[in-house]
């Protein structure tokens, strides 16, 4: 099994569970929306937008040349894995989405361990493949935390139609979160889903 495929494996035995909770542990019916709860709420779909964006940014810039040159512009100047990161900011907007702050912390910690263990070998891959060159990018450019200061992009770069299939592909499941929130919690006003656990922190 490859990095990849084991990542995606990992992240989807995380996220199952997260959207369980999601549907499962809310607010008792009637309870009254606070400003607190808002802005929960808002936070997340905040987080959902940026790290659809970022991932949106970095996989079109990606197109067909992974593996095959060292990319080390655009969002990638910015920082090493920006696929990653945006994965970092969508998990716990989820969670936010669904009004629960303790799942968000959780989700947001397992991302990151997920993915480290992942990026440690991709990074010994790179090696391999770029030698000098990719220990030159990793001494200027931080591996998860953001950083413009290297920032550049050229004028034009070439967009491959997988790259848009895609980012399609991923958007879409994404944006169907804050609907499915609102269904969820119309459902549980209703009694038609049950809440296995009233979260009072909100």
């Amino acid at each position: 099994m490859t990095l990849r495929k084991a990542r995606v494996s990992m992240l989807r035995l995380v996220l199952c569970p997260i959207v369980i909770a999601g549907i499962f542990f809310g607010r008792p019916p009637g309870a009254v929306d606070t400003l607190g709860v808002s802005l929960v709420e808002f936070a997340g779909y905040m987080l959902l937008l940026i790290g659809l964006g970022i991932r949106l940014w970095a996989i079109l810039y990606i197109g067909q040349r992974k593996s095959k040159e060292l990319i080390a512009d655009g969002p990638y100047s910015v920082c090493r894995n920006p696929l990653y990161v945006g994965t970092f900011a969508i998990v716990p907007g989820i969670a936010l989405c669904f009004e629960n702050i303790p799942l968000a912390i959780l989700a947001f910690a397992i991302s990151v361990a997920v993915h480290y263990f992942v990026v440690l070998g991709e990074e010994r891959r790179l090696t391999e493949l770029f030698g000098d060159a990719y220990h030159a990018y990793c001494r200027e450019v931080p591996r998860f935390l953001p950083s413009l200061r290297h920032y550049h992009s050229p004028e034009r770069f070439e967009v491959s139609a997988r790259g848009i299939r895609r980012a399609i592909l991923e958007s879409i499941p994404v944006l169907l979160v804050p609907p499915l929130a609102e269904l969820v919690e119309a459902l549980q006003a209703q009694h038609i889903l049950p809440i296995l656990w009233k979260m009072p922190w909100l």
